[in-house]
């Protein structure tokens, strides 16, 4: 066996801290999904695409979600 993979949102993260950094920032951004929806929603965008900083990934994620921010 060469790799093991984990869903790590769901696997680690969800059930290792709680709440998970994911349900948190659904709830500080006030996404009214379901959470297996925002997590499909949110992954798409910040794991699908090439950004040069993380910042900058989390962005496009929100704005990806229709929510809009002013940057830092």
């Amino acid at each position: 066996m060469k790799a093991i993979l984990f869903d790590s949102w769901g696997t680690l993260i969800e059930n290792g801290v709680k709440p998970s950094p994911l349900r948190q920032v659904q709830e500080i951004l006030r996404v009214r999904l379901p959470f297996s929806e925002f997590v499909q929603q949110f992954e798409k965008s910040f794991m699908t695409r090439k950004y040069t900083d993380l910042g900058e990934a989390f962005y496009a994620a929100i704005d990806d979600l229709g929510i809009r921010v002013a940057p830092l």
